[in-house]
Order: C-alpha cells, then structure tokens, then sequence
C-alpha cells in the first residue's frame, strides 16, 4: 500500500510560508526532448496543468501555492493508470530538484520537500514488507485469475482463502507504519493526507479514525486536506447512520440489550432497573472524540431540561484508558448522570457489539418498556440534536 498510488485525486496543505513560490529543477535520464507536464493542487484547492520543455533532459517549473499540496508529473497530459512516466510527490513553497528516469518516473528522486522525504522514509518501510508479500501476493493474483476464467472449484476456493489468511498479517504491518507515523505526528501535514487514503482504502476502523483525526493539531485539521479528511469521515458516518437494518439487534423498535456494569463510583448499574420507570438515554463517546465533546453541551441542556420529567442518561465512554474517562467526565461537566467505561478494544467491548457501535457520537434513545425509540449517530450532529431533542419534547411532555 504505497502511499502515493492513491493519493492521485487530493492535495495536501501545510503551514502557510511567508513565501509561497515553488521552483522546480527537473532532469530525465534516457529522454532530452519532448514535453514535461506538472500537475497541483493551487490554494484554491483547484487542479491546475502546466508543461515545459525538455532541453537536453532538462526542465523547470515555478508557481505559487500556500504550504504543501500534493502534485504529479508526468510526460503527457492524460497518462493511464499503467504509465511507467508519471511520478506522485508532495511540493511546498521551496527550491526543489527532482531527477526522473525515462520508463521508471515513480523511483523519482526529490529533494527539497521535507514532506516528501518524510513519506520516502514510510514507503522503504513498507517496501521491505511488500517484498515478503511479494510471493503470496503472486500466488494469489494467480488463484484469482483461474477463479475468474471459470475455475469455481472447492479446492481453489480454499486456497483463495488461506492466502487471504496468509496475506492479511502483511497489509496490518504495512498499514502500522503509517497508523504510527500519524499517532506520533500530530503538527504533520504529511499525517492527513496518510488518513485520507486510510479513509479511501477503508483500511481503519471509523472509531480509530475519529481518534486519529481529533489528535491532529488543529491548522492541521482545519487545512485543505484535514478537511477533506473530515469530509470523508461524514461520509462514513452517515452511511454508518443507515446502517443498522430494521428488525436487527439494537435497530429502532427492536428490544434494547441489556447490560450490567459498575459506574464511575463503582455502584452497580443496571439497564433492567429503569425499565417501567424512566426512559433511557444511551450516550456513546470518548474524550478524544472531537464531535463527542461537541455534543456533550446539549447532553447537558437535555439532562437539565428532560431528567426532572424520568429522563436518564447513561454515558458510555470508548477511551483508551479509565484515567482520561474519569479526567474527561469532570472536565465535561457529565457527573450528573451516570457514566460507564466500556473500553476502546471493540474486540472486547461486549455493549458496543450489542448495540452495533461503529461510530461517536452515538446516541441510543430507550423507552419505558425497554424497547429503543431513536438511534442517532454521526460527526456532523447538528441534524440528529434537532431530532433527538424534536423527539424528546414529543414523548416527555
């Protein structure tokens, strides 16, 4: 999973320089004439081409951009998706060389982008994984090649299989290169646009790539790609909103699952005691959630204004450790209603699975029967705070 490869179609912005123009200095091995083609995302976050000429293997390109945008270069205007002339790289305001070989663009060598460098280092990483994948990832090209020609056979579907097994451990270690690259650089413009494809390749859980995003910092979250990133997280999350089928577990008008756990001050917590009492308000959520803690302000005008009328609200927290639950139900101003932690690991985390938690904030209303009545989930929340709040005031007159 190099990088690059799909990262063709996005840009990504940095830190605005105070001197925004680029300089370009650019051999070609094996080629001295014909025509080079740049291609970049300018500050407007638009597509722009331009070309110069090969003279005697060389080429220059100047513009003006604002921080780091993603660029392409190539020896035509429209090459395909096999063209060995096309080399994918990160430009920013600076003198950058680059040296190109005729027939092999993508082992371009740049210098002079720091970010580029920065994903030069990941992609060796990764390289010396896809090489030991390399023999696996043969075979099974092979495998699906004669499954597509008609060989539908039990012992080709088996094979198939294994090597998916086989394969996966690989694609999990290549992905960690990059996972931990963005944990540890949250100021790194280089960090969106590594979550971005992890968005595109659907490669990360939507729970951990909320984490990701709410950690980068914020001119990073707020720059052209931390905004496309964001873009594809409301993507995901409202595909996740439809998610649940009707007549499935944890669906509206389907029984609530019942759970028992201890709450921050360790009295037991049953959802069974509420029910024929009060309606419950399922609230899912971490302190590194962005939107969580968006939404929490309202949580607590609902609670002021519905828990006098047999409103109860039980916090469910997704954090990675209880101190940051415990540290984030005092600094959120959630302590009075009852709070539970379940945990990050979904693996391990029985009531996330129960209700079929892939996204926070998630917000499960609950009625006196015990049956759920509203399920509300997303980053962009604004929508579903109207309808939590419209449903509320219709059923706790």
């Amino acid at each position: 999973m190099k990088l690059l490869i799909t990262l063709l179609c996005i840009c990504c912005l940095g830190s605005y320089a105070q001197k925004n123009k680029f300089i370009i200095s650019g051999t070609v091995s094996g080629n001295d004439t014909g025509h080079i083609v740049l291609g970049y995302y300018n500050k407007s976050y638009k597509w722009v081409e331009t070309s110069a000429t090969l003279q005697q293997g060389k080429f220059n390109f100047t513009g003006v951009i604002e921080g780091v945008t993603f660029a392409k270069i190539s020896n035509n205007s429209k090459p395909t998706a096999t063209d060995p002339n096309v080399a994918a790289l990160f430009i920013e305001p600076n003198i950058i060389t680059i040296a190109l070989k005729e027939s092999d663009f993508k082992h371009a060598v740049v210098t002079g982008s720091v970010s580029q460098s920065n994903l030069d280092a990941l992609n060796s990483q990764v390289e010396a994984i896809s090489n030991e994948l390399a023999p696996l990832d043969r075979e099974y090209s092979q495998l699906r090649l004669a499954y597509a020609n008609g060989d539908k056979s039990p012992a080709t579907l088996n094979n198939l299989q294994a090597l998916q097994l086989k394969i996966k451990p690989y694609l999990e270690k290549e992905d960690m290169v990059y996972y931990h690259y963005v944990r540890t650089h949250p100021r790194d413009y280089l960090s969106a646009g590594i979550m971005a494809n992890f968005m595109a390749l659907d490669r990360v859980p939507f729970t951990a790539a909320m984490m990701l995003y709410s950690d980068l910092d914020e001119p990073v979250r707020n720059s052209a790609m931390g905004k496309e990133v964001l873009k594809k997280l409301d993507a995901r999350a409202e595909a996740i909103r439809h998610a649940v089928a009707p007549q499935t577990v944890a669906a509206v008008n389907m029984q609530a699952p019942s759970f028992t756990k201890d709450d921050i001050n360790g009295a037991k917590l049953s959802l069974a005691d509420f029910k024929g009492r009060k309606y419950v308000l399922l609230d899912f959520w971490a302190t590194w959630c962005g939107p969580c803690k968006a939404f929490t302000p309202h949580l607590r005008d609902i609670y002021a204004k519905y828990a006098p009328k047999g409103l109860e609200v039980i916090s469910i927290s997704h954090d990675i450790t209880t101190q940051a639950w415990i540290a984030g139900v005092k600094d959120e101003k959630m302590d009075k209603w009852r709070n539970i932690y379940t945990g990050y690991d979904k693996a391990q985390n029985e009531t996330a699975k129960d209700y079929g938690i892939e996204a926070i904030p998630t917000v499960i209303l609950i009625d006196m029967s015990g049956k759920i009545v509203g399920r509300y989930v997303g980053t962009d929340a604004d929508g579903d705070i109207a309808a939590l709040k419209k449903q509320l005031a219709k059923l706790l007159k």
